[in-house]
């Protein structure tokens, strides 16, 4: 615990969790003369204990005398902790053994054998232990998809993966990460559901897209992100307004890219509503805001609502649809034009399968896809069904769905094996570990530009790479993953207390407890600051919800002055008087501050969310 009373600073303490990983794995075990074990351990239980724990006497079965060194002792911490404990109790040896150490001693050899074997020095270079072969859990798996082609859908959820194992409170433990035939069944079935949305086999639907609406009160807008090529496009929506309870009609503004374009009016007939605009080619947001209620702003009756059906958009009048980045960025050669089928699917399958994989890849790899893709057109499938298939083998490969850590040509940046049996972590295996960690996703491009050139093994490269990593969305990941599971706050999504006991708990009440330990989580990592500044913060971040709750003002505010009022809303008395209030909700619901913290509070095991479990 000495370390801890020194700075540790989160950004440079996670790149040396990587530099410290790798260091662990190079070392060659100590001669038996400078052993602590053999000098300090082994004289003990010759006088004490193997008389009745050798290889002729191993009463229960413990035999002390098969250990002789300590790296022997540090591969089963476990016994070996038995063994202090029995030894610091003093159980054994029995009160009857002939000689029996004293008190003294027995303290002291305790402490010894604790600091032996618990204690790892990186400077000694003790064995690591063995790496087990992680499987992407149901979160890396959904990432990866996203971030290797450029989709905006979770495959777990569309086939149901299984949930993940948890082992010591986490989803990332390898030993618990198995593939059952059941698993890989919907793994199959998950890499063709991807393929039929990622690519393109048709692209006429392409000129009619639409998306599911919703309700929408005075102000509120509905939105979606397409792809457009250069031309003109025509904006659609089917709403109403009032149903038939009004004759009056709604004003609603057409947008394109945050824009007002147009508006329209909507009556009680449900009927659909088009404008035309001018795009350029890219990913266009398009879609429509109630902008003017003929009868007033009443945004809690209903029937003052724009009812949306559906809405989209259709074009380009001439020329033909933009293919999705999805499409795009996969199949980014096709035959035609002097390039053959197996020209094309090379130069596919040569961009992405070193990030499928994660990896340098042998030219082997690339052309047993290729086959696939060449077979597939000469029994007269299209050459995207052929991709489809490749890029179906490849996500069902080991190589895609576990971090495989592994020697081999194809990655040229790993360190030869010393004598002692221990091999250094690869560039490429160390930028999965990196990325997966901070961002429970792939490498992306320019940290798998880092490992081909072997430039992850240096400590300032290292840290710049944390730095760039945790300043991405993905890095949020670390936090609200990582400490999530540590702290175990995902069991507030369970807790159910009394409403008689707890008025204000809720499922609003329980997010924004999370946010609260979130949020000072963050700051640690973004100002780089101590991680004792977990500990012992003398400040926190509310929002209204926790005002009311930790009996603070919000912005100097009575939160109760921020509560909204209206239908199904608890009245003031009602809250006052401290009635369950699980439908309330307040005004700045949203809005986040830092203040001191309240007395008797500080640092993470304080918050709300910790004491709640």
């Amino acid at each position: 615990m000495a370390v801890l009373g020194s700075k540790l600073c989160s950004r440079s303490l996670l790149a040396h969790i990587f530099l410290l990983g790798v260091a662990c794995g190079v070392g060659v075990a100590s001669e038996a003369e400078d052993d602590p074990f053999v000098r300090e351990m082994l004289p003990f239980f010759a006088k004490y204990c193997t008389d009745c724990h050798s290889e002729d006497y191993a009463e229960s079965g413990v035999d002390l005398s098969i250990v002789t060194t300590l790296p022997e002792a540090q591969k089963h911490p476990a016994r070996w902790n038995q063994v202090r404990g029995m030894i610091e109790l003093g159980a054994m040896p029995p009160a009857d053994h002939d000689p029996l150490p004293t008190a003294d001693e027995r303290l002291a050899m305790a402490r010894r054998l604790d600091e032996l074997v618990n204690r790892v020095d990186c400077g000694t270079n003790p064995g690591p232990g063995r790496v087990t072969m992680r499987r992407l859990n149901r979160v890396e798996y959904d990432n990866t998809i996203r971030d290797l082609l450029h989709v905006e859908f979770k495959p777990s959820e569309i086939v149901g993966l299984p949930s993940d194992d948890v082992g010591n409170g986490f989803d990332n433990q390898g030993e618990v990460l198995g593939v059952s035939p059941l698993l890989m069944e919907k793994y199959l079935n998950a890499a063709a559901a991807i393929t039929e949305r990622a690519i393109v086999f048709d692209r006429q639907p392409l000129r009619d897209q639409r998306v599911g609406g919703e309700s929408l009160k005075i102000g509120a807008q509905v939105t979606q992100k397409f792809w457009m090529a250069d031309g003109e496009y025509e904006l659609f929506f089917r709403a109403d307004f009032g149903k038939e309870h009004v004759r009056e009609k709604a004003e609603v503004e057409f947008l394109v890219d945050g824009k007002v374009v147009g508006t329209t009016l909507v009556g009680r007939k449900l009927r659909e509503h088009t404008m035309t605009f001018q795009s350029e080619a890219g990913r266009r947001t398009v879609g429509m805001r109630f902008s003017l209620d003929p009868l007033g702003p009443k945004p809690e009756d209903w029937r003052h609502w724009v009812w949306i059906d559906y809405f989209g958009i259709r074009g380009p009048k001439n020329g033909l649809p933009a293919y999705p980045a999805s499409h795009s960025k996969l199949i980014i050669a096709t035959p035609g034009d002097g390039l053959s089928t197996r020209e094309a699917a090379t130069r596919v399958f040569e961009n992405f399968l070193p990030r499928a994989y994660r990896r340098a890849v042998e030219p082997i790899e690339v052309q047993r896809l290729v086959d696939l893709v060449v077979a597939t057109v000469e029994q007269g499938e299209s050459y995207e069904r052929g991709i489809a298939l490749g890029v179906q083998a490849a996500l069902a490969s080991p190589h895609f769905l576990f971090r495989v850590e592994t020697t081999g040509v194809a990655d040229p940046s790993i360190a030869s094996i010393d004598s002692s049996g221990i091999e250094s972590v690869g560039n490429y295996e160390l930028a999965s570990r990196l990325s997966y960690f901070l961002g429970a996703t792939m490498p992306d491009d320019e940290l798998l530009r880092a490992a081909g050139d072997g430039r992850l093994a240096d400590e300032k490269e290292l840290q710049q790479q944390v730095a760039r990593l945790l300043a991405k969305p993905d890095a949020d990941t670390l936090v609200t993953r990582f400490v999530a599971q540590w702290l175990g706050l995902t069991a507030l999504e369970q807790l159910s207390p009394s409403p008689e006991e707890f008025p204000l708990w809720n499922t609003k009440l329980a997010s924004a407890l999370q946010e609260e330990t979130f949020r000072l989580c963050r700051w640690v990592l973004e100002e780089d600051r101590s991680l004792l500044d977990l500990f012992d913060a003398d400040f926190t971040f509310i929002n209204p919800r926790l005002a009311e709750l930790y009996g603070v003002e919000f912005n100097g505010q009575d939160p109760h002055q921020l509560f909204v009022e209206g239908p199904g809303q608890p009245t003031n008395r009602e809250r006052r008087a401290r009635r369950p209030t699980r439908g309330a909700d307040y005004q700045h619901e949203n809005e986040w501050i830092r203040v001191p913290a309240m007395p008797g509070r500080r640092g993470v095991m304080t918050h709300g969310s910790v004491l709640a479990i």
